[in-house]
């Protein structure tokens, strides 16, 4: 017996090594554009103040905010609907066991309210009113009887932390004094509750301003609602100690170009994914990815763009994918196969404005082959809902794929999540659990709640 056993071992083996032949043969004719002196120029010296390049890394220092009153106020959406209110202690009790989370294991962490009242102290009274004009412009405030009662009131406060509180929380039109209406542009208000309508979705920190690399970014979306949270990271950018000399890599400024932070992935020291969606277009893309390649500091070298093979179809990559661990993913099973891609690197071809070109080009492949080719060893996928459609779609609306990576292999998640949970432990993760009543009825997961400023 023993002899049959040995030579069916020996067999079993060379079948194997057939099969991974045949792989490496077919990987062979999409592999990914060799880039030249790559490894010295990822040795080179790392900022000591931000440094964002892999969510597998160990997590230092973060920005977050404790959700105020502004969950409690319901808006008119677009579509007609209201927005839900949120019960305010128990998702404040939920907050903070997230800080408590990160501060027990060693993170430091801000928040950015604070950080904020602490930029607009150390600045002169002119750029404060200048920030407090915008912010009502952007409100879409054009009465002018009530811009006045507005800026009035933001300058009653007795700090600007209890202003830029007031100013998250939306300003009903019975927390002001009433409006003499004797302009011509007083007739345009509306018979709304509010002067200013509350931020609601202020928390989820990282859906507008994130730190990728050794620079900062600021979304944009097509949508002037969304676009007004990020004037707050605008102006914390510009005058916060904390971001002196950081190099900006997209900004709000930039006309007609979107980008979500939705859309990105960081796969590992030199490569992120960004996906085309409903809020990152081509443009966006091509504005951060040059500017990204224009910075000497930078170790990022290569951007893969993911599309759905229907162009009249988006998908985010936070409904497609996230990392768990240097070769760990939660994949959306459905969509994976869906998906084509482009390589863009960086070219020494000059464009009018100075900056260097893109170079592109399709890559035909696999999503398991280029996650393989770019971490350089075979990926395990685990299946948001376990694989089941039905659990899949009910996980991914409470965010399964939205998990907040702690450092390699250790991750906070969603409590409510049960069945992708229990999938992360069979697989050896560390798994904290944050109670998620309120929280997960909002419109992102744990990662949105925590802007990571540096990881390991």
């Amino acid at each position: 017996m023993a002899p049959k056993k040995k030579k069916t071992k020996k067999r079993t083996a060379k079948k194997v090594d057939k099969k991974v032949d045949k792989k490496n043969e077919v990987k062979a004719k999409a592999q990914l554009t060799t880039i030249n002196d790559l490894t010295n120029r990822l040795k080179a010296k790392t900022s000591v103040d931000f440094n964002v390049y892999s969510n597998a890394s160990k997590l230092k220092e973060v920005i977050i905010y404790r959700p105020g009153i502004e969950v409690e106020r319901i808006i008119k959406k677009p579509n007609k609907t209201f927005s839900s209110s949120k019960h305010l202690e128990r998702i404040q009790k939920e907050h903070d066991i997230l800080s408590a989370i990160l501060q027990k294991s060693g993170v430091k962490v801000h928040y950015l309210n604070l950080m904020l009242a602490s930029a607009l102290d150390q600045i002169d009274v002119s750029l404060k009113e200048e920030f407090i004009q915008r912010f009502i412009i952007e409100a879409k405030v054009t009465s002018l009887s009530a811009f006045d009662t507005l800026f009035n009131y933001f300058r009653s406060f007795d700090s600007n932390l209890e202003m830029i509180n007031a100013m998250i929380a939306g300003v009903k039109k019975n927390e002001v004094p009433s409006l003499i209406i004797d302009r011509f542009s007083d007739l345009v208000l509306d018979d709304s509750a509010y002067y200013i309508e509350p931020l609601n979705d202020f928390l989820l920190q990282s859906k507008y301003f994130s730190t990728i690399g050794n620079g900062v970014v600021i979304y944009k979306h097509n949508d002037p609602y969304f676009n007004r949270h990020t004037l707050f990271y605008e102006y914390l950018v510009k005058f916060h100690p904390r971001f002196n000399n950081v190099k900006v890599y997209f900004s709000r400024d930039n006309e007609n170009c979107y980008l979500s932070s939705d859309d990105i992935l960081l796969v590992n020291n030199d490569t992120l994914l960004i996906s085309v969606s409903q809020n990152t277009n081509i443009l966006g893309i091509e504005v951060f990815a040059r500017n990204l390649y224009n910075d000497p500091d930078n170790k990022i070298l290569r951007i893969i763009v993911c599309a759905k093979k229907n162009s009249d179809e988006f998908i985010s990559m936070n409904q497609l994918i996230t990392s768990l661990d240097y070769d760990k993913f939660i994949v959306n099973q459905k969509v994976i196969g869906e998906i084509i891609f482009f390589e863009l690197l960086d070219s020494e071809q000059k464009d009018l404005d100075g900056l260097n070109k893109l170079d592109f080009r399709q890559i035909e492949i696999t999503f398991e082959e280029l996650i393989e080719l770019l971490i350089k060893r075979r990926p395990k996928f685990i299946l948001s809902g376990g694989g089941d459609e039905m659990n899949a779609i009910s996980e991914s609306n409470n965010s399964c794929l939205e998990v907040l990576m702690m450092k390699s292999n250790e991750v906070i998640v969603y409590d409510r999540n049960k069945i992708t949970n229990h999938l992360l432990l069979q697989q050896g993760l560390i798994v904290h659990y944050l109670p998620s009543a309120e929280l997960s009825r909002t419109n992102g997961g744990v990662n949105n709640l925590v802007i990571p400023l540096i990881r390991e």
